[in-house]
């Protein structure tokens, strides 16, 4: 991972837009906070998955539909992902909203690695596929990742640049 890291600073990020930077700002952030800041990371790690799809609707559904859908290899797989994404994302609003966290969610915030694991695939991935050339910017990207989730063909070549088949 550093070694994509920082082979991206050298060589991509004056071409891509800012929000692969904020991913990886908010990545490291993650591991930065001390642990009686343990929503602080809930907050980060969803911050990262947000600027990586820089989505603007249906925020909640499509994040967790798109981090599932790519970085799973079978059904199951993307099923428990969604959930867990969605989990976290419902912390997330309420964390940000001052709302007062159930027993259940206040038990995953202390068990947060499910969902660094997830913020952690999903950005090797995506500076795998900047690598590989495929995009030429995270809009690109963008515009083409709904229709290229719903090709099964085309899925498994993404998760192929992005090396995750």
């Amino acid at each position: 991972m550093y070694r994509l890291i920082e082979n991206f600073h050298k060589t991509y990020s004056e071409k891509w837009p800012n929000n692969v930077e904020v991913a990886l700002r908010s990545f490291s952030s993650m591991y930065d906070r001390y642990s009686h800041q343990a929503e602080d990371c809930i907050l980060d790690a969803i911050t990262a998955l947000e600027a990586l799809f820089a989505i603007g609707a249906e925020l909640s559904f499509r994040l967790a539909f798109l981090t599932a859908t790519i970085l799973s290899s079978n059904d199951d797989e993307r099923v428990n992902s969604f959930q867990e994404i969605r989990k976290y994302y419902k912390i997330r609003n309420a964390i940000v909203h001052g709302d007062r966290l159930s027993a259940d969610q206040r038990l995953a915030i202390t068990n947060d690695e499910p969902l660094r694991a997830h913020v952690r695939r999903l950005l090797v991935a995506v500076l795998n596929l900047i690598e590989s050339g495929a995009f030429s910017s995270s809009s690109q990207l963008g515009e083409s990742l709904d229709n290229t989730i719903l090709h099964s063909g085309r899925l498994q070549e993404l998760r192929r640049k992005m090396r995750l088949a």
